[in-house]
C-alpha cells in the first residue's frame, strides 16, 4: 500500500466488510447543518437556510451573489455540504443598507430558499454546531455482518478519520499538496483559496496517519499528557495524568481521545507520553 492509499485506507476496527449501494440517489444521504440563530429582524446580513439537491455548496454561493448583484466575496456559509446528497444550511449575504430581497424569487432547480431572516453579523465559517445525517444503504450483501458490525461501532466506537473527499479525486488534492509544500510553497500556480484545500489535505492526511498508528500500537488506552475533547462540543483540555475519575468519563464517552492536526498553537496541547509518540 502507498503512503497516499494510507491516507484513504488506514486500519479499521472491523477488518470483515459486506457491501452494499451508497449514495445510489441524493435522497441516500441527507445532511442537515446544526446551528440555532435567532432573528434579530434587522442588520445589513441577510441569512437563508437552504436545501440543495445535487448542488455542492459554492456554486450555491455563486447563484446567490449573482441574484443579489454583489461580490461573491459577500456570501458567507459555515461549511461545505456534499454534492451528491440532499442537504440543508445556512448562507449569509451582506448587503448594507438594502432591503430584504425576495428570495423566492430565485429559482433554480438544484436547491430552494426554505427561510430568510436578517442578522447583525455574518455567518461565520465553522460556526455550526455539527451536521446531522441520514444514510440510506441499498442492496446489502450480508444484513447479519452489517447488522454485527453496526453493533460494533454503536457500543464501542471508531476511529473518526478523514474521508476520500477531503483528499480530492484520485486523491489529486493529496499530491498537489506535498508538491507544493515541497517546493516550499513558492508554485504561484496555486492561488491562495487552493493553498488553503491542499494544506487542509495534508493536515488531514497527517491526522489519519496519527490516529491509525495509535491505535495499532495503544487501541484506545490512555497515555499520560493526552489532549482530550469534551463530546458534543469542540472544547479540549490537557490531562498531564490520568486518574480513575477522568479514566471513568473516557468510558462513559463524556469525553474523548483525540489526535493531532499539525499548525501553530498558542501553547501545547499534549506533553509526556503523548507528545513523544505524535512527535
Amino acid at each position: 500500500m502507498s503512503q497516499l492509499d494510507a491516507a484513504i485506507n488506514p486500519v479499521r476496527l472491523n477488518s470483515k466488510r459486506t457491501q452494499a449501494q451508497f449514495k445510489l440517489h441524493p435522497e441516500d444521504f441527507v445532511v442537515t447543518e446544526r446551528l440555532d440563530v435567532a432573528d434579530d429582524g434587522e442588520g445589513e446580513h441577510q441569512w437563508l437556510w437552504i436545501r440543495k439537491r445535487g448542488a455542492n455548496t459554492q456554486f450555491v454561493a455563486r447563484q446567490l451573489a449573482r441574484f443579489a448583484d454583489t461580490s461573491p466575496k459577500n456570501v458567507s456559509y459555515a461549511g461545505l455540504k456534499d454534492r451528491n446528497a440532499v442537504t440543508e444550511q445556512w448562507f449569509s449575504v451582506q448587503l448594507p443598507g438594502q432591503e430584504t430581497l425576495d428570495w423566492q424569487q430565485l429559482n433554480n432547480e438544484e436547491f430552494q430558499v426554505l427561510k430568510v431572516i436578517r442578522r447583525q453579523k455574518k455567518l461565520k465559517l465553522g460556526l455550526h454546531e455539527a451536521n446531522q445525517f441520514k444514510i440510506r444503504l441499498r442492496d446489502v450483501v450480508d444484513k447479519g455482518l452489517f447488522e454485527q458490525n453496526w453493533n460494533s461501532l454503536v457500543s464501542d466506537g471508531t476511529l473518526n478519520y478523514f474521508g476520500p473527499q477531503r483528499f480530492g479525486h484520485d486523491q489529486n488534492n493529496l499530491a498537489r499538496g506535498f508538491e507544493w509544500l515541497r517546493a516550499g510553497g513558492s508554485n504561484k500556480r496555486v492561488k491562495k483559496p487552493e493553498q488553503s484545500r491542499l494544506l487542509s489535505s495534508v493536515r488531514s492526511f497527517l491526522f489519519n496517519q496519527i490516529a491509525s498508528s495509535r491505535y495499532q500500537q495503544y487501541g484506545f488506552e490512555t497515555l499520560a499528557g493526552d489532549c482530550v475533547m469534551l463530546s458534543g462540543s469542540q472544547s479540549v483540555f490537557h490531562v498531564e495524568q490520568w486518574d480513575d475519575e477522568l479514566k471513568q468519563r473516557l468510558t462513559t464517552g463524556d469525553i474523548q481521545l483525540t489526535a493531532g492536526q499539525p499548525g501553530w498553537v498558542s501553547k501545547p496541547l499534549i506533553s509526556g507520553e503523548a507528545e513523544q509518540f505524535e512527535t
